[in-house]
């Protein structure tokens, strides 16, 4: 399995880009429920309700239409976190979420920053992104400009 470098990392926020991204932290859980019944000699749980959150942390960008700028306090975003980077078979997380927060810091000796909160309202899924290449590696195109083949391999997370 390969290692990746933080820098190869991008969000993308609908269908635009998050720019001047610093780092990001998504967090999957699942809810317990305690199942223990009397006489038992251990506690025992059950997995219950899925959920995620996270944090985008930039450098703030007041023209970043496409990612910054749409994440407004309550809005609802499909957000795709790619840890390794957009390109075709990169692997990343998606899911629908609500932006619950951003925070706004500067210094007198430093970039104006920004921290902004998500909180899942879907699954999050991991998926893979390609597309059905010819011997040669050049993609099958339908004659709208289309692949001809994309598969989305999904694995369920939360």
């Amino acid at each position: 399995m390969a290692t990746h470098t933080g820098s190869e990392g991008t969000v993308k926020v609908d269908a635009g880009t998050v720019i001047e991204i610093r780092s990001f932290t998504l967090n999957d859980s699942a809810d317990l429920i305690e199942k223990t019944t009397m006489g038992g000699t251990s506690r025992s749980f059950k997995s219950s309700l899925l959920s995620f959150d996270g944090t985008v942390e930039v450098y703030w960008h007041e023209d970043d239409f496409d990612g910054q700028v749409d994440l407004e306090i309550g809005s609802e975003v499909t957000i795709n976190v790619c840890p390794e980077g957009d390109a075709v078979g990169d692997t990343y997380y998606s899911g629908t979420a609500i932006i619950t927060s951003r925070s706004t810091a500067a210094s007198f000796d430093g970039l104006v920053e920004m921290s902004i909160g998500v909180k899942g309202t879907s699954t999050l899924h991991y998926l893979i992104d390609w597309f059905l290449l010819q011997e040669d590696n050049s993609y099958l195109w339908q004659e709208d400009g289309s692949p001809l083949l994309r598969v989305q391999d999904i694995r369920l997370l939360s």
